[in-house]
C-alpha cells in the first residue's frame, strides 16, 4: 500500500484532541457556562481522538490485507502469517520493553495488574473494575491488539463480494454492544471493550473496501 501523507494529519489532529481532553484545563461551567458550553461543543474530545485512530487502523489494516489477496490470492496463509509477523515486530518491541522499565522503576499499578497489561487486556480490566490506573491509558493499544487477532482472519478468507456484510456487522455490533454495556448494564467502560469499537473500524473497513 502507497504512503498516504495526508493520514498523518489526521493522526496528528486525534493526537491533539486526546491532549486536550487529558492535559486541558477546562472552563468553570458555573463561572462560564455559555462559553464553557460553546468550547466542549465546538471541539472534538479525546474520545472523538480515539475513535479517528479506530477508524484510521480500520482503513490501513483493511487496505493492507485487500491488497495482499489482490496481488496473490492463492497465499492467504501467507498472507496471515506475513501480517501477524509484521504487527508484532512494529509493536511488542517497544511495549514490552516500557513493561519492563516501568516494573523496574517501581511505576504504580504495573506489577499489581502485569498479567492484564502483558496480554493486551488493560481495557477489560477498566471494564470489570469500573476504574482507571496509573496506565490505564493502555487500553487502546489492548483494542487494537484484540481487533488484529479477529479482522484479519474476515478480511482475507471471505469473498470479496461478501465482505460488505461484514462491515455492515461490525457496524451493528459496535452500536448494539455501547448500548448495551454502557446503558443497559449502566457501566460507564463499556466503550472500552473491543467489540464496543467495531463499528470505527468497520467505518474504516468499509472506506478500504
Amino acid at each position: 500500500m502507497k504512503y498516504i501523507k495526508g493520514l498523518d494529519s489526521l493522526r496528528a489532529f486525534a493526537v491533539i484532541f486526546v491532549i486536550i481532553e487529558h492535559w486541558w484545563l477546562p472552563f468553570d461551567p458555573g463561572t462560564y457556562p455559555t462559553l464553557s458550553f460553546w468550547i466542549r461543543g465546538l471541539i472534538p474530545d479525546g474520545g472523538f481522538g480515539v475513535d479517528l485512530f479506530f477508524v484510521l487502523s480500520g482503513f490501513l489494516i483493511t487496505s493492507i490485507l485487500l491488497n495482499a489477496v489482490k496481488r496473490n490470492p492463492e497465499a492467504k496463509w501467507q498472507i496471515m502469517k506475513n501480517f501477524i509477523i509484521r504487527r508484532s515486530l512494529r509493536i511488542f518491541p517497544v511495549y514490552y520493553a516500557t513493561i519492563i522499565i516501568l516494573l523496574w522503576i517501581g511505576y504504580p499499578s504495573v506489577k499489581e495488574h502485569l498479567i492484564w497489561f502483558v496480554t493486551y487486556t488493560s481495557n477489560i480490566l477498566s471494564y470489570k473494575t469500573q476504574s482507571f490506573n496509573s496506565f490505564s491509558h493502555t487500553w487502546s493499544l489492548s483494542v487494537e491488539e484484540q481487533f488484529y487477532l479477529i479482522w484479519p482472519w474476515f478480511i482475507v478468507f471471505i469473498n470479496r463480494n461478501n465482505l460488505k456484510y461484514v462491515f455492515l456487522g461490525a457496524l451493528l455490533i459496535g452500536i448494539t454492544t455501547t448500548v448495551y454495556t454502557m446503558v443497559v448494564l449502566n457501566n460507564w467502560a463499556g466503550f472500552m471493550l473491543m467489540p464496543s469499537c467495531m463499528q470505527a473500524f468497520g467505518i474504516g473497513g468499509l472506506y478500504a473496501y
